[in-house]
């Protein structure tokens, strides 16, 4: 794939120079949009498809045969659900709106909203052949302005986005709806009714060649980080194909990402335990008014090359769809393609300078980084002073882009473009108030601060975690034979199988937190990983084949180690609240997620943790996924006030993890998973220095 694919921003394409220019070229642009949907049906003909098709009649019947509600009332009930959840497309309101927000976001994004140009002609040569589903990553409200001016912008069809019905709030609801947006559900239960009208409206949908677009992660990634797919979705379109209804459907994944979020503070309140903020018109109105003031860098479309015929996957895994356990290989499959079509979103997703200089941040082990003076020359028109980082951080910052780009990653054009020393002074200026300068020094990014930079940190960490895994591993290894990691005794190598073994235990702790290649397999992950580290000198190799740490990887290892570590330490503090729980407790998901993320901040302050990011909400829910998973938390029945609520989870400890009873007592096998876990920890500080004696060798 790689990093050379053209990227065009849709924002400018034919602007003009000067004020006048720019609108005339507007104004021109506007008109030669062509808007289309391809779906020829008025709202009363779709109306009569959908509540007279086999499916919804076969549903209504089922549903008064058992006597549940009367077949007037069921009617009644079928025609107010498709109301509620179906767009209505307008194109002559696109057009005002395709004028306005591409004067807008060219003013908000002065970096552009770029796509890649190959991208678009594929997904125009593949809507020949039948429909196509947009699978982007979500990672902010402004990923659906940002597809549906792109898709209009391109020529194509407007793409009918599934939305959650929080968005559906008087005025901003009914646009949203003439744009394309599809409301639905968080949770559809076993309401019969909605599910066959959903279904039976995606069909028309299909069947009409439309364009799709659904954020199969569900929410936004408050952490930054990819979070587990939902295939509730795909396992409507799966039934479609498979029963004939569509011949095929064609999934193309989209990695999304940003110089600057708009939800950066709001994203950070949620992770220290406040409450989403429910959104309203007075909430849009306030947020727009903060919004336009900004300037928020780019936004980056970058259309994966790995499009998935769907019945070519379900050809695939046809053996596995019939038979006694049919059901269950059907879900096994279906989430195996989420997992697909997120993981190659991910991979094609373009790196950012912010994401690159808030790594480098959050991996240095001091409070702050002296800036200095720098006659720049290189690239530079007329030569300036001008305010750089010290060297160490551009070194770095020039060491992971080449890095990237041997692996093939998708650079942001500044960083293919511009000197380093520029990118990296920008993408400072840009985080504004999330560093501070004080006396010519960098700082202030150790506490709530260190919440936000870890998002832009965090969407580009899936590049080395693997590499992550295997460096904490090495460090447990020095740390437990009382070796000094990358010192004298370094000849003293570790046994392959050996760190294999203590490299499964941390990619084992780190199953919720990333999406890995579903064909991932530890072994060969595992020989990979350590021959490219010994490609790059990071790694030598004895002459009995055990493995030992060269003296030129200890910055290297340094870095992956803090890459990861502060999740470590969450798991680590997680399981310490588990093992306050009383005998037979039963506590409220929600209640045990603010309980650890308060402890956890506790663990903080008194040095008992290293890095504020452990305190994160986001990252305890993900740590007491896992926790479910290894059957050390077990879910009671669920509390459902009505079919649309959002259920209440209730959480208590697996048998074999519960306290023997007594006051102060705790379970033995949660308290070696815990000493267990800490053993991969990074040391924590005795100072308010980011730790320790790795890290010092920066």
């Amino acid at each position: 794939m790689g990093s050379e694919a053209a990227f065009v921003d849709v924002t400018r394409v034919g602007v003009g120079n000067g004020r006048l220019g720019a609108t005339s070229a507007d104004l021109q642009w506007t008109a030669t949009l062509g808007v289309q949907t391809r779906l020829d049906l008025t709202p009363a003909q779709l109306e009569q498809r959908v509540l007279n098709s086999a499916r919804v009649k076969a549903t209504v019947t089922r549903i008064v045969s058992e006597g549940i509600m009367n077949e007037r009332a069921c009617r009644e009930c079928t025609r107010q659900v498709l109301n509620e959840m179906a767009a209505t497309v307008k194109p002559a309101l696109l057009y005002p709106l395709g004028l306005g927000a591409r004067q807008l976001l060219r003013n908000l994004y002065r970096g552009g909203i770029n796509v890649n140009k190959d991208g678009i002609e594929r997904i125009k040569t593949a809507l020949k052949s039948g429909p196509v589903i947009l699978l982007p990553t979500h990672r902010s409200h402004m990923d659906y302005i940002a597809i549906q001016f792109a898709a209009v912008a391109n020529q194509l069809p407007v793409p009918f986005v599934i939305a959650g019905d929080n968005l559906n709030f008087p005025i901003i609801g009914r646009i949203l709806k003439s744009a394309g947006a599809v409301f639905i559900r968080r949770r559809f239960g076993s309401d019969q009714i909605y599910w066959a009208v959903f279904t039976e409206y995606l069909s028309l949908l299909l069947q009409s060649g439309c364009m799709l677009e659904c954020f199969i992660e569900g929410g936004r990634s408050r952490s930054g980080k990819s979070i587990a797919p939902k295939s509730g979705f795909l396992e409507v379109i799966a039934q479609l194909v498979l029963e004939g209804v569509v011949p095929d459907v064609t999934l193309v994944p989209i990695g999304i990402s940003y110089d600057r979020m708009v939800e950066g503070k709001s994203f950070v309140r949620e992770l220290l335990g406040n409450s989403k903020e429910k959104e309203s018109l007075f909430g849009f109105l306030r947020a727009a008014k903060e919004v336009v003031k900004l300037h928020l860098g780019s936004i980056d479309l970058a259309i994966s090359d790995k499009f998935i015929s769907l019945r070519s996957y379900l050809g695939m895994c046809k053996h596995q769809l019939s038979g006694p356990s049919a059901k269950r290989s059907r879900a096994l499959t279906l989430a195996t393609l989420s997992y697909t079509a997120l993981y190659e979103a991910d991979v094609a997703t373009v790196v950012t300078a912010s994401s690159l200089v808030a790594s480098v941040l959050l991996t240095s082990r001091t409070r702050g980084i002296q800036r200095t003076v720098s006659n720049l020359h290189q690239r530079v028109s007329r030569p300036r002073l001008l305010m750089v980082f010290a060297q160490v951080v551009i070194d770095r910052v020039t060491q992971l882009v080449e890095d990237l780009k041997r692996r093939g990653a998708r650079l942001s054009h500044l960083l293919q473009t511009e000197p380093i020393a520029l990118v990296v002074d920008g993408a400072i200026a840009m985080f504004g108030r999330l560093v501070t300068l004080r006396n010519g020094v960098i700082s202030g990014y150790w506490f709530a601060e260190s919440l936000e930079l870890g998002i832009y940190r965090n969407a580009v960490i899936h590049w080395w975690v693997a590499e992550a895994c295997v460096a904490v591993a090495l460090v447990a290894d020095h740390r437990h034979r009382n070796l000094d990691f990358g010192g004298k005794q370094q000849s003293h190598g570790v046994s392959r199988s050996g760190l294999l073994e203590r490299v499964r235990f941390v990619s084992q702790l780190m199953k919720t937190e990333f999406v890995f290649k579903p064909t991932f397999n530890i072994e060969e992950n595992f020989r990979d990983v350590t021959a490219s580290l010994i490609a790059k000198r990071f790694l030598g190799e004895n002459s009995d084949g055990s493995l030992c740490v060269d003296e030129r990887g200890i910055k290297y290892f340094s870095f992956l180690c803090m890459l990861i570590w502060p999740l470590i330490d969450t798991y680590w503090s997680c399981c310490m609240t588990l093992m306050k729980l009383p005998k037979g407790a039963i506590i409220d998901a929600s209640a045990l997620t603010a309980k650890a993320s308060v402890e956890a901040e506790q663990f903080f302050y008194k040095g008992e943790v290293a890095f504020y990011e452990s305190v994160s909400t986001d990252c305890v829910r993900q740590a007491f996924k896992w926790f479910e998973v290894k059957k050390i938390l077990l879910a009671q029945p669920v509390i459902e006030e009505n079919k649309a609520s959002k259920a209440s989870q209730l959480l208590r400890l697996g048998p074999e993890y519960e306290p023997p009873g007594g006051k102060g007592s705790c379970n033995e096998r949660l308290k070696q998973l815990a000493d267990t876990i800490a053993e991969y920890r990074a040391d924590a500080p005795q100072t308010q220095r980011r730790p320790f004696s790795l890290a010092s060798r920066m």
